[in-house]
């Protein structure tokens, strides 16, 4: 199993949020994407290509206005 938690020890990690990722805009992204514990937003526009921590983009690639490259 792979979440087997023998020993303590969980096999499967949850992902780190704030891992940076590189992403393409597909669709113009009308809100400001701020980046949590920062004074940092931005607008992402169709053709960018960003490197941005995955938890401020997640929920655009999952709609597919943003994909990962």
């Amino acid at each position: 199993r792979l979440d087997d938690t023998a020993g303590g020890i969980s096999m499967v990690e949850q992902p780190d949020t704030d891992t940076a990722v590189f992403v393409r805009v597909l669709q113009d992204i009308e809100v400001p994407i701020v980046i949590e514990g920062t004074d940092t937003d931005f607008e992402m526009r169709r053709g960018d290509v960003y490197v941005v921590r995955w938890s401020a983009v997640r929920e655009y690639v999952m709609n597919g206005n943003v994909e990962l490259i």
